[in-house]
């Protein structure tokens, strides 16, 4: 059966493509009503309204596996910590904690495991966020710190 692949957000109002749409086996067309977007704000204003609710669930996923959350195996996650002997695959200096995911393919917190990009230490993979995971951002602050004004 087909469905229509564009749809309607119930909270923001904006027309979206499906895969924006996180997956419902109840609904007639498999997704949810609100996109992945609305309600990943949603969820981030229940938390900061909720700091017990948060507190919980940061204690709940403390020492979970971060390639769990990525959809990755066990092995594919060794073999890129092995990469660089543990180090973060940016600046190679400190250890890396972070599973780093091209943001563009997956929604903020989680991937599909075919965008994981590699393992990165808090610091860079922030300053990637920080910077879009633009290289055009990227170039101007190689340029900037190579010529300052």
């Amino acid at each position: 059966m087909w469905y229509n692949r564009i749809v309607k957000c119930k909270t923001c109002g904006e027309t979206k493509d499906l895969e924006l749409f996180t997956r419902d086996k109840k609904a007639k067309n498999g997704r949810r009503k609100v996109c992945k977007q609305c309600d990943c704000e949603r969820m981030k204003k229940y938390y900061r309204d909720n700091p017990d609710k948060a507190q919980l669930k940061r204690e709940m996923n403390k020492g979970k596996p971060q390639w769990k959350s990525h959809k990755m195996t066990e092995e594919q996650y060794n073999e890129m910590f092995q990469r660089h002997d543990g180090k973060c695959h940016v600046c190679l200096t400190k250890d890396a904690k972070v599973v780093d995911h091209d943001h563009n393919c997956c929604s903020k917190q989680r991937s599909c495991g075919k965008c994981v990009r590699g393992l990165l230490c808090h610091g860079c993979n922030m300053s990637l966020g920080n910077f879009q995971d633009d290289t055009s951002i990227l170039f101007r602050a190689i340029s900037y710190l190579s010529n300052p004004v």
